[in-house]
């Protein structure tokens, strides 16, 4: 409509299609209609919005846990193998990129508990220790606020930074424990961005 073709080529195509990806995920076969289907989605009819049901799934989601305390990024991730992060920062220095190191050794990140950017992190740089324990506390899991910074070290230390976004979380949910190293991974985000900007001119 605006013909704007660079936003298309940059951005536009591959945000269409992504929707597309997430839509036939949501869709069922119906063998009696033999068509496929999409329930349970609230369109432009604004008046029937069934929203019973969204407050019983907002209080009965699954949330993976680790002897209680560890928020877990999917089920599965506990029984991962650890990855001997001082060997790789010895032998390779920056391992942001960690996941093309181990490909290129023959193996595969799908195998260890490597992050390539805080995810499970987010949730202490977007709410408090009091609104994450309201949200637990809604969907019947108790969360003790003494545990977040050990969840915060658990993820931490299995975080290769690929994204410089990433150390700005880092340096935002350490900022009250250790004020230090949260200075210093927010510098070292800075730094990031700045030195990457020519390369990013010139694609």
């Amino acid at each position: 409509m605006t013909d704007d073709i660079e936003f298309h080529v940059f951005c536009g195509a591959e945000l269409i299609t992504d929707i597309a990806h997430f839509f036939a995920s949501l869709a069922t076969y119906s063998p009696e209609r033999q068509r496929y289907e999409i329930r349970g989605v609230v369109g432009s009819d604004e008046f029937h919005e069934a929203v019973d049901s969204w407050d019983e799934i907002s209080r009965r989601m699954f949330v993976p846990l680790h002897d209680e305390e560890i928020i877990i990024q999917f089920e599965g991730y506990k029984r991962l193998e650890e990855l001997d992060w001082n060997r790789y920062r010895q032998n390779y220095g920056d391992i942001r990129r960690v996941d093309r190191i181990l490909e290129a050794e023959g193996d595969t990140p799908n195998r260890y508990k490597v992050n390539k950017q805080a995810d499970v992190l987010m949730l202490f740089f977007l709410f408090s220790a009091e609104e994450l324990a309201g949200l637990f506390e809604r969907l019947d899991y108790g969360l003790d606020p003494q545990t977040i910074p050990r969840n915060i070290e658990y993820y931490i230390a299995r975080t290769s930074n690929g994204s410089t976004l990433s150390r700005v979380v880092h340096a935002w949910v350490l900022s009250r424990s250790n004020r230090q190293r949260s200075w210093k991974d927010f510098q070292r985000a800075l730094r990031g961005d700045v030195a990457d900007i020519p390369r990013r001119n010139d694609v």
